[in-house]
């Protein structure tokens, strides 16, 4: 940055100097300078976007930048949460309760396999491209890309093939199962699903933020669920659909989204595609995928512990009532998953230059917003929680209620600590997560089995979320004394301040 810095410090926040603003004009180029470089200024950019321009060079400007960051993620999870709450409501009307259930398992078992397919190449890209782009090292860019496409196109195909052999012997020696013919089309979400995701990741590393979470949470239920509307608009009363019918338009979203998440993706770069190089260091990727590609599995592992437990231990009506709870609990901790997807890239590129105040900001702001977003929706559920249950699912699931408590309670304690796992995994600390959910497995088994019998599903959310929060702690202890950042939402003053502010 040598040929305007003296000046341009002035001017620019040292984290924005000056790749976003060129990002934000592509017509931006470096100027021309000689002799002495404390004399030159740099030409006042033209915004071609809607970001203005204060939020963007003014120091003050980072803290709505931020959050004006968290605030879009959050609205774009409501979004996501209303388009699939229709979807869901348009299919189980126009297909039925059995043949719903077909495409409910089908689209939930392909959604579960396509977490090990992606093998942690997600995080691996939100690791690596912000450090990648903040250097311009555009070759190594392009080869990570086509490793981790490459990657993924081999895992699907052994995915696919699995699947479907396994219907084979099934149908060979038992004559099948019902609904086996959606999990057979089913099999084909996978890769698509795994490359929706890899290029949101993208997109997003690339400071492209909103358009990578479209891509990756949004974009493939709204296109679903304007393929249904039109065609129930169109045919009207004629219009009906089986739950193979209902996959096939399900996969047609997929493909129409993992085609527009590369045009978004190609269009973000800042370079030319066809004209750079490309660079593998193979041997360091699969080096650094390994531990997450271990990390996603402990994760589905953790995820599922539960639910299997209380099917052995309590019975199928307890699961039904556990997945109601687990729902409503994850509309107190809805904003999350969207400052998750907006803090892997900003901290990824903050980790490069080595500026930790201003990754400290960013972790606690962060931790901060989803606290502050999950106390009322808790608040609302635990005080009016069981008329809601019983005008949602009808008096069967009140029992639940006592689970959705749990979940409330436990998912604002949860906030406060952050995105622990996401800052370890940058700062290339993943055996800490590994040990850490290791013991968390063991421990979630062992206290699942000790409570569930007595409590049932209040005994398995108590479980859970004790495990959990426990978990939180520990990495919260391990980021302060291996990164230096106090992990929690609440920290002193002094801890956000750096340099110039």
């Amino acid at each position: 940055m040598r040929w305007a810095e003296r000046s341009c410090r002035r001017s620019f926040p040292r984290n924005l100097q000056p790749r976003l603003l060129r990002r934000h004009n592509r017509s931006y180029r470096r100027p021309r300078v000689s002799g002495n470089y404390s004399t030159c200024t740099a030409p006042k950019p033209r915004m071609n976007h809607s970001i203005k321009a204060d939020t963007l060079i003014q120091l003050p400007g980072k803290d709505r930048f931020l959050a004006r960051k968290f605030i879009q993620a959050l609205g774009l999870r409501i979004c996501v949460l209303l388009v699939g709450f229709a979807t869901s409501v348009l299919l189980a009307r126009i297909l039925g309760p059995t043949e719903f259930g077909y495409y409910l398992f089908a689209f939930s078992l392909m959604t579960l396999i396509a977490i090990p397919v992606q093998a942690g190449m997600p995080m691996l890209i939100t690791k690596k491209l912000p450090q990648y782009d903040h250097g311009e090292q555009h070759p190594l860019i392009k080869g990570l890309l086509i490793q981790c496409a490459f990657l993924i196109v081999i895992f699907s195909a052994i995915a696919i093939a699995g699947i479907n052999t396994f219907n084979l012997w099934w149908f060979r020696t038992s004559g099948g199962y019902e609904g086996m013919e959606v999990v057979v089309w089913g099999s084909l979400l996978i890769p698509l699903i795994a490359f929706a995701t890899l290029s949101g990741a993208a997109i997003r590393s690339l400071q492209r933020h909103f358009v990578g979470q479209a891509v990756e949470t949004a974009l493939r239920q709204a296109l679903l669920l304007a393929l249904i509307g039109s065609l129930s608009i169109i045919f009207n009363s004629a219009f009906s659909l089986d739950a193979t019918q209902a996959m096939i338009l399900h996969i047609l979203a997929g493909l129409a989204t993992a085609l527009i998440g590369w045009l978004a993706l190609a269009h973000t770069f800042t370079f030319d595609w066809h004209k750079v190089s490309v660079h593998f260091k193979t041997r360091q990727w699969l080096k650094n995928l390994a531990p997450l590609a271990v990390i996603a599995g402990m994760t589905v592992i953790l995820g599922k512990t539960d639910i299997i437990m209380l099917r052995i231990l309590a019975g199928a009506d307890e699961v039904a009532h556990y997945y109601v709870a687990a729902q409503f609990g994850m509309l107190v901790f809805i904003s999350a998953q969207g400052v998750r997807l907006v803090n892997g890239p900003l901290l990824a590129r903050e980790a490069k230059t080595g500026n930790r105040p201003y990754m400290q900001r960013i972790y606690s702001q962060g931790a901060l917003f989803v606290f502050l977003t999950t106390i009322p929706t808790a608040m609302i559920l635990i005080l009016f929680g069981r008329p809601i249950i019983e005008l949602i699912f009808g008096a069967p699931f009140i029992a639940a209620y006592a689970a959705v408590i749990v979940f409330s309670v436990g998912y604002m304690l949860q906030a406060l600590f952050g995105t622990t796992e996401i800052i370890l995994k940058i700062m290339d600390h993943e055996a800490t997560i590994v040990r850490a959910f290791a013991v968390a497995i063991v421990a979630n088994i062992l206290i699942n089995a000790i409570l569930i019998p007595p409590l049932g599903i209040f005994g398995a959310a108590l479980a859970s979320m004790t495990v959990t929060i426990a978990s939180k702690l520990y990495l919260s202890l391990q980021i302060y004394r291996k990164i230096g950042i106090r992990a929690f939402a609440i920290i002193p003053r002094a801890s956000l301040s750096g340099p110039g502010q």
